[in-house]
């Protein structure tokens, strides 16, 4: 009876089922009730607009409120709130976003990342892959003595967890039938993500 070890790897593109908006609307001024008032009816002001063009306000969620003030020569107040979208991949949402930015003329800031909606389901599904490669590699190479695996003596790993491509482009349908000036872009499917799992796994073997 022997050890071996052997490192199995598995790797997979995918196309991310998920897009999160970040924006963050922002006030600054001398005066605290103006800068508040400011931020905040932006961020109403906005929310009313994304209901009335029929997106559920469920998946909208706040994820920051501040109020600041700077010790600069004018002394200011700053407030900002912070709203996340999450929604299936769609260009044509983040242009009507922009647009409304543009047309309100919001102080806001926009960010847009992809990511995927059930990752531990794909690492499962990796790791699985990845153990079946160290077995066979395993296998090769006690085969050559005329031995076979017989069991596990131990295991380890490491995990490849990558961000979400930050800015990609998605086609989609909901908005489809606004008025673009990038509709080129708006064509554009978003990046892949790729994951990767590695194993390390010790058999035994006689």
């Amino acid at each position: 009876m022997g050890k071996i070890t052997t490192e199995g790897i598995a790797t997979r593109r995918v196309a991310p089922d998920r897009m999160i908006l970040t924006l963050c609307f922002f006030q600054r001024s001398a005066e605290v009730d103006r800068t508040v008032t400011d931020a905040h009816g932006q961020c109403e002001r906005f929310l009313d607009a994304l209901a009335g063009a029929g997106f559920p306000l469920k998946q909208v969620r706040l994820s920051g409120d501040e109020l600041g003030r700077t010790y600069d020569e004018t002394p200011q107040f700053v407030a900002n709130r912070t709203v996340e979208l999450r929604t299936k991949p769609d260009l044509s949402f983040c242009t009507w976003v922009y647009e409304l930015i543009r047309r309100e003329k919001f102080s806001a800031t926009c960010n847009v990342r992809f990511e995927l909606s059930a990752p531990e389901k794909l690492r499962r599904e990796l790791l699985t892959e990845a153990f079946a490669d160290a077995k066979a590699r395993a296998e090769l190479l006690v085969a050559a003595s005329g031995a076979k695996i017989t069991g596990v003596d131990s295991i380890g790993g490491d995990t490849d967890d990558r961000p979400a491509p930050m800015l990609a482009r998605a086609k989609g349908a909901d908005f489809e039938n606004v008025s673009s000036p990038t509709p080129l872009t708006d064509s554009l499917q978003a990046a892949e993500i790729e994951r990767s799992e590695r194993v390390r796994v010790t058999w035994l073997f006689a």
